[in-house]
């Protein structure tokens, strides 16, 4: 019985200590909510007042200057943002003249608190803002948390009833302590998920508005957190980025005004325009003395340029131009006109994209503009004296081109008149030749016609190759021939001339030189001659040599002797025409010409001449051709050319024969020739009389003159072709031309071939036998060089003046025939026969025989 009432009373106990411990739980609960309740209430002032100063900081930071009376678009993209936020209940924005800007009330809190703030620059008032902020919305949300707390209470006194059972008690207790736990991380600031046991479920609707409650807390609290954090995020780059530009206007003005160059920004909505102390000084005015406006700087720009200005900014507005760049005129302070360069750029447009604000810079450009115009003026100063050189140049030009075509005019018909009566003499010297009544004195005085008139067609042929060089119509020929056949043919002409003045000669050949090769014999036979002539007619003493070496598909040529050298200031001017040294001009002979025309067909054939000399040690002429290897030319037989025809061989049909010839000498030697040898010929005086018996009597071959009165050789070669037959008749042309042109012209005209005054007699019949296709009984030409009236004898000439032998050996070696006919006729009184068999040699041109006498009578008269 004891038993069970102890086990009663402590029951009764514990229900008993159940029921204070639920009632002490209770009150802690309300103490916590009332503490609860009064930090929300103070952290709700200190939330209003942090956030009412960070909004009036943030405020006066965004409408510092120069943003204030310059850019109000963006005053009002900075209010909107404000606006936007659901704290600001009164937003008021002035200007300096009191003007409102931007206003907004929403009038949802009578509550709410104003502040006036003034915006002010360098101690000045600048502007105004009025700024309120709700409370409402601070004061509901703790009212509504602090009802949540009531509700908790109620809840909790509603437990205390329901408790006196101590197994509700022991059921409640531990979500009591748990909703505990929770409300004090709540206060705490530490939101988290409430868990209760799984065997009570009766106060889950509880448990849900309590976690509701926090999680409004948190989502309000995390909103407000990154509210200001965006916020502060926010100002901090605008102060950054505010201070970055400062920096970089501060650089761009201090970089510009170092340069020397104005700053200017244009508001271009109100005109307001920024010039820059330095932009005023360019125009002499003080920084305070120039209206900042853009109608003041379009005051100062010149009349004529003002068109100029405002077009370069349309076409930079439009569009149409990248940037706006232009140069003009500005009046200056005292008056006078300077010249700028202005450069400028939008920096700012609104939606539509229209230019809000501009920027740029101006450089004086005075100095250059000057310096511009004072060029200008000398050019042209300079194009009128271009001009007027142009005008004499191209006079100049007419007028050596009329001298060109006259000396080309001149030399055709020189060449003509020259070589006309110098065929007669030639041809008619053969002719005489070949009578066998003429007796040897005749014959030589015939052989000396004969060299007199070669000689003097070379004269004529190298005055002509000049011509032909100035006026640009000399060519070369590229053709196979035999290196060996010409460089042999060459030595043994200069190897008698250097044996008969006693000097050792020489080719000398190094490396693999091929025997065949392409190029122009000729050409290169006469530079060789020339050169070689040369060396051996001004060495006395000595060696002269020619050396060969192969350089690819090049052969190198060298010239060498031991005579008397070149000074350096003649070794460029012996190429030009008719120049000769002292030297040469001692030795009494040549024309100055050779080495002009041997340079210029080295040129032609693809080298050039170099000449290196030391005065009394000797010279060298070197050129390198190209002269490439070549398969052998085709062997020729013995032609026509090579011997002299006799007559036609029988049984072959009469050949008729028209000479067109106006020189009548010429005309008859031609009849003559070909008569002799069996041909029917007739002769005519112009064209007209060649057509008239090309008519009457149709021959079969017609010798052509080109150059003839009444009617010339073309011409009349084209009628002739016109004619019946005259496609079938052969002619060929005669011509004193020595131009490239005027052959191809003839055949173009309609001959069959050419052939050069003065006439070569085999060459006349090998022309007829080849396009007649007609067979001559020919002779085989003498096969020694003897004239007809060589002396055979020894010459005595040890009674000879020595003074007259010296001149006499001079002349020799120069192969000058005056100074030999000269010193001959001094010594023919005292000495007629030996002036005789001299005047004999010289006329024979046998200088080779006349230097041996005088060398071996000189030898006797040493010993």
């Amino acid at each position: 019985m004891e038993t069970g009432l102890k086990t009663k009373k402590r029951r009764s106990l514990y229900r008993t200590l159940t029921v204070w411990l639920i009632v002490l739980m209770s009150l802690v609960s309300m103490a916590g909510n009332t503490v609860n309740y009064l930090y929300l209430l103070d952290r709700s002032e200190d939330y209003y007042s942090r956030k009412s100063a960070d909004y009036v900081d943030y405020l006066l930071k965004a409408f510092e200057w120069p943003l204030w009376n310059v850019d109000n678009a963006l005053i009002h993209k900075i209010a909107e943002a404000f606006a936007a936020n659901a704290e600001i209940d009164l937003l008021e924005i002035r200007d300096d003249q009191g003007e409102i800007v931007y206003k907004l009330d929403k009038g949802a809190d009578e509550n709410r608190r104003v502040q006036h703030l003034s915006v002010q620059h360098d101690g000045k008032e600048i502007g105004a803002i009025e700024l309120g902020v709700a409370t409402n919305a601070n004061v509901r949300e703790n009212q509504r948390l602090l009802w949540l707390s009531l509700g908790n209470m109620v809840l909790v006194a509603m437990t205390l009833i329901l408790s006196t059972y101590g197994l509700l008690a022991r059921l409640l207790r531990k979500p009591i302590a748990t909703l505990v736990e929770a409300s004090e991380e709540i206060i705490q600031g530490n939101y988290r998920q409430i868990e209760l046991p799984s065997s009570f479920t009766e106060f889950s609707s509880i448990i849900s508005a309590f976690e509701a409650m926090a999680d409004a807390v948190e989502v309000r609290e995390h909103g407000l957190r990154r509210i200001n954090e965006n916020l502060f995020t926010e100002v901090a780059e605008r102060k950054r980025a505010e201070a970055a530009l400062r920096e970089s206007e501060e650089r761009w003005h201090f970089a510009l005004e170092g340069a020397g160059d104005g700053v200017w920004d244009w508001d271009i909505q109100s005109g307001r325009t920024f010039f820059s102390k330095r932009w005023k000084e360019m125009l002499g005015y003080a920084e305070e003395a120039f209206d900042n406006s853009h109608a003041a700087f379009e005051r100062h720009i010149h009349p004529e340029d003002t068109s100029r200005v405002s077009g370069a900014l349309q076409d930079y507005f439009s569009g149409k131009s990248d940037g706006y760049r232009v140069e003009f005129r500005m009046r200056c302070k005292d008056g006078a006109w300077k010249w700028v360069l202005s450069r400028g750029k939008v920096i700012d447009r609104d939606a539509a994209g229209k230019p809000l604000r501009m920027i740029g810079t101006q450089t004086d450009i005075t100095d250059r503009m000057r310096v511009d115009e004072e060029l200008s003026a000398y050019r042209d100063h300079l194009e009128e004296e271009v001009r007027q050189r142009t005008a004499e140049l191209a006079a100049a030009k007419e007028a050596a081109e009329a001298a060109n075509r006259a000396k080309s005019t001149f030399l055709s018909n020189m060449s003509h008149e020259l070589r006309t009566p110098l065929n007669a003499i030639l041809g008619f010297a053969q002719l005489m030749g070949r009578d066998s009544r003429i007796p040897a004195e005749g014959l030589r005085n015939l052989d000396i016609i004969n060299r007199s008139g070669r000689h003097l067609l070379a004269l004529i042929n190298d005055v002509l190759d000049i011509s032909r060089i100035e006026a640009g119509r000399v060519t070369v020929s590229n053709a196979p021939f035999d290196l060996d056949d010409t460089l042999s043919a060459i030595e043994d002409m200069i190897r008698i001339r250097a044996e008969t003045k006693g000097l050792d000669f020489g080719v000398e050949r190094s490396g693999l030189l091929p025997r065949f090769v392409k190029g122009d014999a000729n050409r290169l036979r006469q530079v060789l001659i020339n050169l070689l002539g040369n060396a051996v007619k001004y060495t006395d003493s000595g060696r002269v040599s020619l050396r060969l070496r192969p350089e690819g598909d090049r052969i190198c040529f060298e010239v060498a002797d031991t005579g008397p050298g070149i000074a350096p200031e003649h070794q460029q001017r012996i190429f030009q025409p008719f120049y000769q040294t002292d030297i040469g001009i001692a030795k009494g002979e040549g024309t100055g010409l050779g080495l002009t025309i041997s340079n210029e067909f080295v040129r032609l054939m693809g080298g050039e001449i170099r000449v290196t000399s030391t005065v009394g040690q000797g010279s060298q002429f070197a050129f390198s051709i190209p002269l490439p290897e070549t398969d052998a030319p085709a062997e020729e037989a013995v032609t026509v050319a090579q011997r002299r025809v006799v007559s036609l061989k029988p049984n072959q049909p009469p050949v008729r024969v028209l000479v067109v010839e106006d020189n009548a000498d010429s005309r008859l030697l031609i009849t003559h020739l070909l008569e002799d040898v069996g041909f029917v010929v007739k002769g005519a005086a112009n064209g007209q009389e060649a057509i008239e018996s090309f008519q009457a009597w149709q021959p079969h071959f017609i010798w052509m003159d080109m150059r003839m009165p009444v009617l010339d050789g073309y011409v009349a070669t084209q009628r002739i072709r016109a004619l019946p037959g005259g496609d079938k008749v052969k002619i060929v042309a005669l011509t004193a031309s020595a131009f490239q042109e005027d052959q191809s012209a003839i055949l173009a005209a309609g001959c069959d071939d050419l052939l050069p005054k003065p006439l070569e007699e085999a060459r006349l019949f090998q022309v007829m036998g080849d396009l007649l296709g007609l067979e001559f009984n020919c002779a085989e030409a003498a096969a020694d060089n003897k004239s007809p009236g060589e002396p055979t004898s020894a010459l005595d000439l040890r009674g000879i003046d020595p003074s007259l032998r010296v001149a006499l050996a001079r002349a020799a070696e120069t192969l000058d025939v005056e100074g030999c006919m000269e010193a001959v006729a001094r010594m023919r009184a005292a000495h007629p026969d030996t002036a005789a068999v001299l005047e004999t040699l010289i006329q024979s041109f046998r200088f080779d025989r006349l230097l041996a006498e005088l060398q071996r009578e000189s030898g006797q008269t040493e010993a």
